[in-house]
């Protein structure tokens, strides 16, 4: 069974990048998805706010902090992982969106996009199956006869 949640909102604030002990990376963010319903006079007015705490992962997280700011709208995509933990002696319990995909939106603003090489750090090779896009070929694969 998939856990599958997506989430739209506004960044509270800038993403921040740490590091676990292993040197993986983790950008912590939180969403806050603000909703707009009418009152009894029909007057639009803020509804409840949900605030979603989100961590992305690898060079997901990389991305999220170098090119995402306090305030941008974004969309998450991901899984919810349940958290415990204490606060003031309290436990806690709560959730994390552990993210997949972080995408900007550009209903109400700019976004400069830069493509980045995708990294294999936990698989051997280059990812390609032993292809290679910068391998130089010496002849022609296709001046040689058809096989058949």
């Amino acid at each position: 069974m998939s856990n599958t949640v997506q989430i739209t909102g506004n960044l509270t604030r800038d993403p921040e990048l740490r590091y676990t002990q292993s040197g993986k990376p983790v950008a912590s963010f939180t969403v806050a998805d603000n909703r707009r319903v009418r009152d009894q006079s029909g007057n639009w007015v803020d509804g409840n706010t949900l605030f979603m705490q989100c961590a992305a992962w690898d060079g997901l997280g990389e991305n999220v902090v170098e090119s995402l700011r306090k305030g941008m709208t974004v969309t998450v995509t991901g899984r919810l992982e349940a958290k415990e933990y204490e606060s003031n002696g309290v436990k806690v319990r709560g959730f994390e969106l552990i993210a997949s995909d972080v995408s900007v939106s550009l209903r109400r603003q700019q976004a400069a996009v830069k493509k980045t090489t995708p990294s294999y750090s936990n698989q051997q090779g280059n990812g390609y199956n032993g292809y290679s896009p910068n391998t130089q070929y010496t002849t022609d694969p296709y001046t040689t006869g058809a096989p058949f």
